[in-house]
């Protein structure tokens, strides 16, 4: 049917609907770019900078203050003198006490002092042994012959939960020094943390082995790459305090923690985070449809006050265009 042939009523109506339903999706859909648009660049400059780096900085404090206790034990000039001088029995009873008040004071599970020379091992509880380069000491002879100051490492212990340790050596002293922490708080927060539905946060050490999961399956034996992509784990290894990799269907972010040399790594799957206003569309749609409806409704009331007197006069010229109309 052509719109030239429908009558002024019906095209009242036509004009309205039409008017109605444009200015609403225009103005509905200008606003859901603008909206999408927001919230991306929200979820990438604020949200998730500021949840790696939260649990960035719990990380680093914990790590900080543990490297720092180790140091301190470690470079102990009395400590260092007294086991030169051959660990008298008595000298011995004030290192065990020395390093359980330091385990209480700091809430620390382990403190440790060892001499590189001797190679003579006590905690917080007495002396152990002597340390001896086998399959259970070889960790102590490979840290020693690293010449590396500092060693951190996380592990996921059965029975023991979570355990922060931090050593610090003198690589040309004799002093060494192992504490350990219970981080299960620490890691509880960091798999409690959600975003949107089904994102969320995990560690890597600095190799970019994962040492902190919700799936503890691929603690220690899975690569970042492994459950993201090698071209996004180079883009999140990244020693910078914030780094943004998308992959086919992810977002992807990542901070570096310094003091620790490891990274906190989030992801959320692109589609949850635009589905609150795909939802919002709908309802869009929706309540268009309902007050164009309703506007519907009222133009055919208003098309036919308008167009009824109009029809009236029509009616009258075409009877005496016929010579049956009367003027009078």
């Amino acid at each position: 049917m052509r719109f030239s042939s429908l009558s002024i009523k019906q095209k009242l109506i036509s004009i309205l609907i039409i008017a109605v339903l444009a200015s609403t999706l225009l103005v509905g859909t200008v606003q859901q770019f603008i909206a999408r648009d927001m919230m991306e660049t929200n979820m990438e400059t604020a949200q998730l900078p500021n949840m790696v780096k939260q649990v960035a900085n719990r990380v680093d404090k914990e790590v900080t203050l543990m490297k720092s206790v180790a140091f301190s034990i470690a470079n102990n000039p009395d400590i260092i003198a007294w086991s030169a001088a051959g660990a008298d029995k008595q000298g011995e009873n004030r290192l065990v006490n020395y390093l359980g008040e330091i385990a209480r004071f700091n809430d620390l599970t382990v403190t440790s002092f060892v001499d590189r020379n001797t190679h003579k091992y006590w905690n917080q509880e007495g002396f152990l042994r002597v340390l001896k380069n086998d399959q259970y000491d070889g960790w102590f002879f490979a840290y020693k012959d690293s010449g590396q100051e500092t060693s951190l490492s996380l592990y996921n212990e059965p029975g023991q939960g979570y355990r922060l340790f931090a050593n610090y050596q003198q690589t040309n002293g004799r002093g060494m020094s192992g504490v350990a922490k219970s981080v299960d708080e620490l890691v509880d927060v960091l798999n409690s943390v959600k975003i949107a539905e089904s994102g969320f946060i995990y560690m890597t050490d600095g190799e970019g082995t994962i040492i902190a999961h919700s799936n503890t399956d691929l603690l220690g034996k899975s690569h970042l790459r492994d459950v993201t992509s090698g071209q996004t784990a180079n883009q999140l290894l990244q020693q910078q305090t914030f780094n943004l990799a998308r992959g086919e269907e992810m977002l992807y972010a990542s901070t570096y923690v310094k003091s620790a040399g490891w990274y906190v790594i989030a992801q959320v799957p692109e589609n949850e985070l635009y589905s609150q206003m795909d939802n919002a569309s709908l309802s869009m749609i929706f309540w268009s449809l309902v007050i164009a409806g309703g506007f519907a409704l009222l133009g055919v009331w208003l098309a036919g006050t308008i167009s009824k007197p109009i029809e009236n006069l029509a009616a009258v010229f075409k009877q005496l265009g016929d010579g049956h109309g009367d003027l009078t």
